[in-house]
């Protein structure tokens, strides 16, 4: 098997066996193509939109929706919350209603 570079922007990685979020609550699963072998985005928590490339594993990454936006489900690929640049991924945080302080991520106070 043929192993895929870390996602540098979504995990840190040393060696084989180490794998480790950056996103606490984000869910990373196994996936397989032929013989290549790589950890792919699957769930980011609220507050955080996942980008996920389809050909690109090492761009995988929970983006938090910045200040002024939120999002207060979880993002589940390939169905809530995901798209596969970080342009296209921000768009899908909403926007912070006129009354409400939102400092980002799932933050909303009235």
């Amino acid at each position: 098997r043929q192993c895929q570079p870390c996602p540098t922007q979504g995990a840190s990685c040393e060696g084989l066996d180490h794998f480790q979020p950056l996103v606490r609550g984000s869910v990373w699963g196994l996936e397989e193509w032929g013989n290549t072998q790589s950890r792919r985005l699957q769930r980011c928590p609220a507050g955080f939109v996942a980008v996920r490339n389809g050909s690109e594993a090492a761009m995988d990454q929970c983006w938090r929706c910045p200040p002024g936006t939120y999002s207060l489900q979880a993002a589940v690929f390939p169905h809530t919350m995901a798209a596969p640049v970080v342009a296209a991924a921000l768009r899908l945080c909403r926007d912070c209603d006129v009354n409400a302080d939102c400092s980002g991520g799932a933050s909303v106070e009235a």
